[in-house]
């Protein structure tokens, strides 16, 4: 986000504003720890970067139409990090374009399409939508899928609340279930790092342009 974009920002988010610049320096040290080739750090950083604009739309005004008064009591009280990842994949799902939705919605089952198309049509219940979407099927049936579709498997993970896992396997180490412990280091590749940094970035501007929205 330029200095300009950044300060507009903040000053759309109004009381807000901690949590804008709390998220821009999450990423702004997720790109440093990239350039450094540090991947599984940078990418836990932009994780929470992305989190922090989740727990943004829990409270600014520009975002009650993705929200349930129920859904916002439960993540204020609970500080759900499942939730926050899939109100900042909301904001990502926003941004796609007419074929990305169709493409994402080839892999979904019938019961998947009538569950939306019967709940109300809203960007949240979108990527509820997308976050149900089988990954494993989404991976299997298009490995050949153009380039400009190989960050939606990162966007279905993050919808469905699967960044929490991929989250703390950039953090700890862990023992991978035959007595070797795994340095979390080299875990995350570089292609990881840089889908999480760039929909993190994406997300930034996305948060930004919605309360501009709102506010004319």
């Amino acid at each position: 986000m330029s200095f300009l974009r950044r300060q507009e920002a903040l000053r759309l988010a109004g009381e807000f504003a901690p949590i804008i610049e709390n998220a821009t320096r999450l990423c702004d040290d997720a790109k440093r720890l990239r350039a450094s080739r540090s991947y599984a750090s940078a990418t836990a950083l932009a994780i929470l970067s992305m989190e922090e604009l989740g727990k943004l739309m829990l409270y600014h005004d520009a975002f009650d139409q993705v929200r349930s008064a129920a859904s916002i009591a439960q993540a204020k009280s609970t500080r759900s990090h499942k939730r926050k990842q899939e109100l900042a994949a909301s904001l990502l799902i926003g941004n796609l374009l007419i074929s990305e939705v169709e493409h994402l919605a080839g892999f979904a089952r019938k019961d998947q399409l009538k569950e939306l198309e019967k709940n109300q049509f809203n960007i949240l219940n979108v990527a509820k939508f997308v976050g149900s979407i089988d990954k494993v099927a989404y991976q299997v049936m298009r490995p050949d899928r153009p380039k400009k579709f190989r960050h939606h498997g990162f966007l279905i993970d993050l919808a469905a609340g699967q960044f929490e896992k991929l989250k703390q396997e950039c953090i700890y180490s862990d023992c991978d279930g035959h007595g070797r412990w795994i340095n979390p280091a080299g875990k995350v590749n570089r292609e990881t790092a840089d889908k999480v940094i760039g929909l993190a970035h994406v997300a930034l501007n996305s948060i930004r342009s919605n309360m501009s929205q709102y506010e004319w």
